[in-house]
């Protein structure tokens, strides 16, 4: 089962997310982890964090700020963004 293949290398979870999104022929992945996101650039998907994600809201029109919800994820929920990248997604979202 390839579900099985991929968990030799990632968590049970990044594997079966991967095999469900190339089931359902979509071209973008949530995925946060470096070896999950080599894994789906290699299978031609195009892996997005959660920061990608926020933007993509933004842009769509979804939100109007992406800096408070990213604050949010930083400071309260434990999600670590470095402040370099934290001040790059803020540039690209207008923030």
């Amino acid at each position: 089962m390839i579900v099985d293949q991929l968990a030799e290398v990632l968590d049970r979870g990044e594997s079966e997310v991967i095999v469900l999104v190339e089931g359902l022929r979509c071209s973008a992945i949530l995925m946060e982890e470096a070896a999950g996101r080599r894994i789906a650039l290699r299978k031609g998907l195009v892996p997005l964090g959660t920061a990608g994600m926020l933007l993509r809201a933004k842009k769509a029109g979804f939100l109007r700020e992406v800096r408070p919800l990213l604050d949010r994820l930083n400071d309260d929920l434990g999600f670590f963004i470095g402040q370099t990248l934290h001040r790059q997604i803020l540039d690209l979202a207008g923030d």
